[in-house]
């Protein structure tokens, strides 16, 4: 298993992509990508689907393999976030994104003003607000932990 990890070491590309992939979501990169992939000028909202070759292009206005890394290494993040689809070609690695609902939800909460932040935290809170006593007993009976 070391060896692997010495190879790894050894090539300044692998440490760079290692580095990108270990950082946290850029939410603003983030909130572009999702912007891109949403339109909502028109009397009923579009989702677009689109590539990460024409996504990097819209973004950084070029299409540099560095661009593209840093793009669609985003993209993977808002994929396992649930923010994002893949829609897959015939082709092996050809695929187009689109949003899903999470992603407009998300988009929604981070693009509102305060009030509406508010309005939307006690409306995604409402479940758990109406749970609260069952599952504080679910907590206290079945796993037997004090509740504060």
């Amino acid at each position: 298993m070391s060896d692997v990890r010495d190879r790894l070491a050894d090539s300044s590309y692998k440490r760079y992509l290692g580095y990108l992939v270990s950082t946290p979501t850029d939410l603003n990169l983030a909130l572009d990508i999702i912007d891109r992939l949403y339109w909502t000028q028109c009397p009923k909202p579009k989702i677009y689907q689109k590539t990460v070759k024409d996504l990097t292009t819209e973004i950084f206005k070029t299409n540099t393999l560095e661009n593209n890394q840093i793009c669609r290494i985003e993209i993977y993040k808002l994929f396992n976030l649930g923010y994002l689809f893949k829609h897959q070609y015939k082709k092996r690695y050809k695929y187009t994104v689109s949003l899903t609902q999470k992603g407009i939800n998300f988009l929604e909460y981070e693009t509102s003003d305060k009030d509406k932040k508010l309005e939307l935290k006690i409306e995604w809170g409402a479940w758990y607000c109406s749970n609260e006593l069952e599952i504080k007993n679910f907590i206290i009976k079945e796993l037997n932990i004090k509740y504060e």
